[in-house]
């Protein structure tokens, strides 16, 4: 047996034991408890860098698509998306293994990549608004000699996925398939507009006032009296801009089967050519053909999945 020293000596060691164990269980406690918003806190940094990746592949993209066939140097990229040149040569490298992008024949350009095309192939195995206007495109430039454009309404902007040039010179501010328009320049973007609800149009109009005034020179009085026109007469006509005031034409819009509209018709005609004869021979044709479109528009559409401005 222990002497009385011996037993005091180790009833104060457990003491100081457990008030040391009670000590780390409130530490283990409040690290415990504030592990879920550690959590959560990593979990939203993860997703945002997540997020600025994918923005920023996307500018490169978008960069790189803009240079055409000619393609665009790597310090031309820097420039135009306003990353840091590590930033750019890293997700550049990543987008060349994944076949994004490539190199052309000086090995120092890069272009848009392969990979796209296969997508493309993929996703043109459905039936698409393209598809069902194109009919309707070629009948109109043959009958008339101009050129007809099909757009879809994407955000703040119209994308022109179809056109068919005729016999005449054509010019749109969309410069081909693929173009996009801000709403509100141009027939078919006006005809958008227009016939959007009230609320989402007060949007596009807000967000899209600095380019349609300083860069397009359209007046915002103007403009909304041609939307309360056009949505009394059902189409655009003879609208013009600084910009190409040598062009006008018509825009019809076309709506999906809830009747929201999703897109437009429109012509370019030199102004020479747009007597008022001509100009209403088109507007009838030009309506048939937008009602053949309608009554054949598949809801599932790539092209009107497009989420509105917001």
């Amino acid at each position: 047996m222990g002497s009385a020293a011996d037993t005091g000596a180790e009833s104060l060691t457990d003491k100081a034991f457990l008030v040391l164990l009670a000590r780390k269980k409130n530490t283990f406690l409040a690290a415990l408890a504030s592990a879920p918003s550690a959590v959560l806190e990593a979990g939203t940094m993860e997703r945002g860098c997540a997020t600025q990746v994918l923005d920023r592949t996307v500018a490169i993209l978008k960069a790189i698509a803009a240079s055409g066939a000619q393609g665009i140097l790597p310090k031309d990229i820097v420039t135009a998306v306003g990353l840091s040149r590590a930033t750019v040569y890293r997700l550049l490298d990543s987008m060349r293994r994944h076949g994004f992008v490539t190199l052309g024949d000086d090995g120092h350009r890069y272009q848009i990549g392969t990979f796209f095309l296969t997508l493309g192939s993929k996703a043109s195995t459905r039936t698409t608004l393209a598809d069902i206007a194109r009919p309707s495109l070629l009948r109109l430039s043959s009958t008339f000699g101009d050129g007809f454009f099909l757009f879809v309404h994407d955000g703040y902007e119209n994308v022109c996925v179809e056109l068919r040039e005729g016999n005449y010179p054509v010019s749109s501010y969309a410069r081909g398939v693929g173009g996009r328009v801000p709403l509100g320049v141009g027939q078919a973007s006006l005809c958008v507009l227009a016939f959007l609800p009230e609320g989402e149009r007060d949007e596009i109009l807000t967000h899209n006032h600095e380019i349609l005034v300083d860069i397009y020179g359209i007046n915002l009085d103007g403009l909304i009296h041609e939307i309360v026109a056009t949505r009394r007469r059902g189409y655009t006509f003879g609208i013009g801009s600084l910009r190409m005031d040598e062009f006008t034409g018509i825009g019809f819009p076309v709506f999906n089967n809830r009747r929201r509209v999703v897109g437009a018709l429109s012509c370019s005609v030199l102004r020479g050519r747009f007597r008022a004869e001509k100009r209403a021979q088109m507007v009838m044709a030009m309506q048939a053909e937008v009602q053949i479109i309608e009554g054949q528009v598949n809801p599932l559409d790539p092209y009107l999945t497009a989420s509105p401005p917001g």
